[in-house]
């Protein structure tokens, strides 16, 4: 036995895109020399952002928008380490230049960078379009992202299938903001008829509140359809004239195997003590999260923060600042730990990004 993969899982994709803000807010954009990490001071945006600095630590490119009648009063430009879930904050964010460029000077080497770049049209909340993983130093050229009329996140996880060997990878929910062509405000409950089109078979995407959130949602978690090399999401309505608008995802799930090191499968540990958790390193991965269930009779427990914290696919264990294990088991009894790596796949091709996750499990015994 073991946990679903997908007990914590929605509430990320509800979170992970929803930080712009309109130019309404207090927030303001931190410029500097190529919009540097670190680096302070507000900014009008300028006629041109270039690499100034070593051309390998540099990440730049182009800001658009499409399916609009109207332009925004700004575009922003943010960096993020990691796939942004949540309340992350940007290595460093600049207001894209009058020309439509953005660059980021003295980025650290790495394989998991995100850019963000923010529609701002003058009313809340404001439109987010990643762009990523990006590499530095930076290969293909400067990166072209387009920000559509949605917000769109889709998960999925690699089911094992029941007799123990093998498994597919299947769609555990979708989520998205809709966002009127006409002004950029957000469409809500009644604003637009939104679904997403699965292997052919479309699935309607009602007005929902999930995760603290109101937004247009589908839960596939009951009977999870088999994932998909692309997922379309349409949108109709008065907003959208007679022609309804629709947007791809395009995910790229892990092809490897996860495992984990500790708690081995089956054994005994202490209980009432700090949990130790370790897996080989998996540098195919864009982030690594760790979940905990007590088993029960009603089921699996979570224990622990939830959704719990990300980490970066260099990472190998799950410890605190302190170098202490981060989980702690209640008591005796039967737990579940879950691993996984996840791939967050969102290319400037698409218009918006599909998590992927690998999923290794180990179920052990507290005395």
């Amino acid at each position: 036995m073991r946990a679903a993969a997908t007990f914590f899982v929605a509430s990320w994709g509800v979170v992970s895109l929803a930080v712009a803000c309109s130019s309404g807010n207090e927030q303001s954009p931190v410029q500097g020399d190529g919009g540097s990490p670190g680096e302070g001071g507000v900014q009008p945006p300028p006629p041109h952002w270039a690499c100034s600095g070593e051309a390998g630590a540099c990440l730049s490119g182009t800001a658009t928008t499409k399916g609009f009648g109207t332009q925004p009063q700004l575009l922003l430009a943010e960096l993020y380490p990691l796939f942004p879930l949540g309340s992350a904050v940007p290595l460093a964010q600049e207001t894209v230049a009058t020309d439509g460029t953005w660059a980021f000077d003295n980025v650290p080497a790495g394989a998991h960078y995100y850019v963000q770049i923010v529609g701002d049209f003058g009313t809340a909340p404001a439109i987010g379009t990643l762009a990523g993983p990006l590499s530095v130093p930076a290969t293909g050229g400067p990166v072209a992202v387009t920000v559509p009329p949605i917000q769109a996140v889709a998960s999925e996880h690699f089911q094992q299938a029941s007799s123990g060997m093998g498994g597919s990878f299947v769609l555990d929910w979708a989520s998205a903001h809709v966002f009127s062509p006409s002004d950029g405000s957000e469409l809500q409950d009644g604003g637009a008829t939104v679904a997403i089109d699965v292997g052919g078979t479309s699935t309607p995407m009602p007005w929902t509140t999930t995760g603290g959130q109101k937004l247009y949602f589908a839960d596939f978690s009951a009977m999870p359809p088999s994932a998909q090399a692309s997922y379309t999401i349409t949108a109709s309505g008065q907003a959208f004239g007679s022609m309804p608008a629709s947007w791809t995802l395009v995910p790229s799930p892990p092809s490897f195997t996860p495992t984990i090191t500790s708690p081995a499968n089956g054994a005994t540990v202490s209980a009432n003590q700090p949990l130790a958790v370790s897996w080989p390193p998996q540098s195919g991965a864009d982030y690594v999260t760790v979940a905990l269930f007590q088993l029960t009779d009603g089921g699996a427990n979570p224990v622990g923060p939830n959704p719990p914290p990300q980490l970066s696919p260099d990472t190998t264990s799950d410890v605190n600042d302190a170098g202490m294990p981060s989980l702690t088991l209640k008591g005796k009894g039967s737990y579940v730990v879950d691993v996984y790596f996840t791939t967050a796949s969102c290319p400037t091709t698409a218009q918006g990004c599909v998590l992927s996750s690998a999923v290794a499990a180990a179920q052990f015994t507290a005395q």
